[in-house]
């Protein structure tokens, strides 16, 4: 299969995923009934969950695109885990809408920690394998690949303290889950106005 049907396909699931949790942003009736601003002040938590699921969908787009376009070729196996992947992106509109009902339990917390650190361990796989299969796969020098699969192992182990750790303390799990994407996006805008690497260069 060519590369360009595999992104195109998970193009589409996660705009479906982001389109799907949107959906879930309604103003309770009954509240309504007390005005339209304790309406939206109910709301709040499960737009902020909406807020964080849905940048870490986009940085799980930005990654899926930048290493698939380092990519020469798919075979069967990375096939099966896009697919793995993209099973765990899936659950994360479930997620969201368990921890927007709830957002101080333990549970919910848990439960969305843990579908981030299945997240990250599929990243982490696809990465493994391609680097394994490096003169064959990619374009671009493998160091590269294995300094952001570090990364991503990093973020795998946060995730997992993050889904331990909420019956401790939920807010050092909330820290976790706000951090990681605020630390991603610090790292991609302070590269603005750099030029971009050609495909012969080690990725960063």
């Amino acid at each position: 299969m060519s590369k360009e049907r595999l992104e195109a396909f998970s193009d589409g699931v996660i705009a479906i995923l982001i389109t799907v949790m949107v959906f879930d942003l309604k103003l309770d009736e009954e509240v309504m009934a007390n005005g339209l601003s304790e309406a939206l002040l109910a709301l709040v938590p499960k737009i902020l969950s909406y807020l964080i699921s849905f940048s870490m969908l986009a940085i799980m787009w930005v990654s899926h695109h930048q290493l698939f376009r380092e990519l020469k070729r798919v075979n069967p196996p990375l096939l099966w885990m896009n697919m793995l992947l993209l099973f765990w992106m899936s659950m994360l509109p479930f997620a969201t809408h368990v921890l927007g009902e709830d957002p101080r339990a333990s549970l919910a917390i848990s439960l969305y920690a843990g579908i981030l650190f299945g997240n990250a361990f599929a990243f982490y796989l696809i990465r493994r394998y391609l680097i394994k299969r490096s003169g064959s796969s990619l374009h671009t020098d493998p160091k590269g690949h294995g300094k952001v699969n570090r990364r991503n192992l990093v973020a795998m182990l946060s995730y997992a303290l993050a889904a331990l750790l909420p019956d401790w303390n939920i807010w050092f799990s909330y820290g976790i889950l706000i951090i990681l994407p605020l630390i991603y996006f610090g790292a991609t805008f302070k590269h603005l106005g750099q030029p971009e690497p050609n495909t012969n260069q080690k990725i960063s």
